[in-house]
C-alpha cells in the first residue's frame, strides 16, 4: 500500500533535467484519500495511516483509498523503510483479472500502453524529497497502478502528465497482503543522499471489479482494521492501524425460526 514508500523494483532512478528542472521520482510498493492536496512536509510525530473502501458490505466489490504520511528521521529528512508489510481490510483475488507482464523496458519504449488497459488497478500520487530543496522539492509525481503476477507494478510520471516514465516498482501481492523491501533512488547530496516521499495516496479502482473485494464478514465492533508494519533502515521501526466503518449482515436465522413455527401451526 508504503501503499506507501519507494518500492522494489529498478535499483535505478531516471535523472531528467529541462531548463534548470529536475525530474525523479519514488517508486511505491504498494500503494495508499484519493488524490494529494498541497504537498504536506513529512513528520516527526510517527507513520499516519489511513485506509477507506467503499463498500461497507461485507464480500463486496469495493474501490480502496490508502494515505500515508512517513515521519522525519534524525536528519530532518523522510525516513526511508527498509522492509514494509500491509495488511488490509480487503481482498485482491489474484484469478480475477488479466496480468500485466511487461518489463521495465517495455515501459521505457511503450510508455503505460505496455500494460492492457484491462490489467489497470488505479492512480495516486507521491510528493518526494530528493534533497535539491526548492524549487525541486517537494516534487509532485503521479503513480499509474497495474495488477502483474501475484503483483502490483507501479509506474511513475511527472505530475499530470503521462510521459516520460521515471520510474518502474513492484511489491508482492498475497490475499490481503502487499509487502515489499524497497530500493531508494539517489538524491542529494552524493554519494548516499536518497530521495524518499514524504506523502503518498493512492485509490484502487480495478478495471474488473471482482479483483477486489471486502473481507467476508463485519466485526461486531463494526470495523475492519488494516495494519502497516515498516522497519526503517534507521533501525527503527513503526505498526499502525487504521479503521473503516462496516455493516455487519442481517441473520437468516429468525426468518427460519419464524417458518417453522408457521409450519407446526398447520
Amino acid at each position: 500500500m508504503s501503499k506507501l514508500t519507494a518500492a522494489s523494483g529498478r535499483s535505478g532512478w531516471r535523472h531528467r533535467a529541462r531548463a534548470g528542472h529536475l525530474l525523479l521520482a519514488a517508486g511505491v510498493g504498494a500503494v495508499l484519500s484519493c488524490c494529494l492536496a498541497g504537498t504536506p512536509a513529512a513528520n516527526a510525530a510517527g507513520l499516519q495511516l489511513s485506509v477507506e473502501l467503499s463498500s461497507k458490505t461485507p464480500g463486496s466489490p469495493t474501490e480502496l483509498a490508502i494515505h500515508q504520511v512517513f515521519p522525519n528521521g534524525a536528519d530532518g529528512r523522510p525516513k526511508m523503510v527498509k522492509h514494509g508489510v500491509y495488511e488490509l481490510a480487503a481482498v485482491f483475488h489474484e484469478g480475477a483479472m488479466e496480468a500485466c507482464r511487461a518489463s521495465d523496458q517495455d515501459f521505457d519504449v511503450e510508455g503505460l500502453d505496455a500494460c492492457p488497459a484491462s490489467t489497470a488497478l488505479g492512480r495516486g500520487t507521491a510528493s518526494v524529497i530528493t534533497g535539491f530543496g526548492p524549487p525541486v522539492d517537494p516534487l509532485a509525481t503521479d503513480i499509474h497502478i497495474y495488477h502483474g503476477p501475484q503483483s502490483e507494478i507501479y509506474v511513475f510520471t511527472p505530475a499530470g502528465q503521462s510521459r516520460p516514465i521515471l520510474q518502474v516498482a513492484r511489491a508482492r501481492v498475497t490475499g490481503n497482503t502487499i509487502s515489499e523491501d524497497p530500493v531508494y533512488p539517489n538524491g542529494w547530496p552524493p554519494p548516499n543522499g536518497k530521495a524518499a516521499p514524504t506523502t503518498i495516496d493512492v485509490r484502487y479502482k480495478p478495471a474488473r471489479a471482482a479483483y477486489l473485494t471486502t473481507p467476508a464478514s463485519c466485526p461486531a465492533g463494526g470495523r475492519w482494521t488494516s495494519n502497516a508494519h515498516l522497519a526503517y533502515t534507521d533501525g527503527s521501526s513503526d505498526s499502525v492501524s487504521s479503521n473503516a466503518r462496516c455493516i455487519p449482515s442481517k441473520r437468516r436465522h429468525r426468518h427460519h425460526r419464524h417458518h417453522r413455527r408457521d409450519h407446526d401451526g398447520d
